[in-house]
């Protein structure tokens, strides 16, 4: 039973994984400061859920740490002052989703 309830964290969790990098690729492409805004508030909810599912069945202690980069680089691109800097935050954020993932799959 404790293996079945880590699994179905584990998939909610490439789930929200999933739903964060998509919204982060729309950040990248956005002009509109508006939508950025929504769109790095709805990467940033699913992160934080990743993270909250990840700490509840105290899972992937390392896959943890990097979501909680990419959370702060989500918010750093939705601070961002020019298009550069944006893209270069949502890409931090993807390459630390990434490498959370990592961390799950092949601990």
């Amino acid at each position: 039973v404790v293996a079945v309830a880590a699994l179905l964290r584990v998939i909610n969790v490439l789930e929200n994984e999933r739903s964060a990098r998509d919204l982060i690729e729309r950040i990248k492409i956005s002009t509109n400061n508006g939508q950025i805004d929504t769109l790095a508030a709805l990467a940033i909810s699913e992160i934080d859920d990743a993270i909250e599912v990840l700490v509840g069945g105290g899972l992937h202690r390392r896959a943890q740490v990097r979501f909680g980069r990419a959370r702060r680089n989500v918010q750093a691109a939705a601070d961002a002052t020019n298009n550069a800097d944006k893209i270069f935050e949502a890409n931090q954020a993807l390459t630390n989703l990434q490498n959370g993932k990592d961390n799950i799959i092949a601990p």
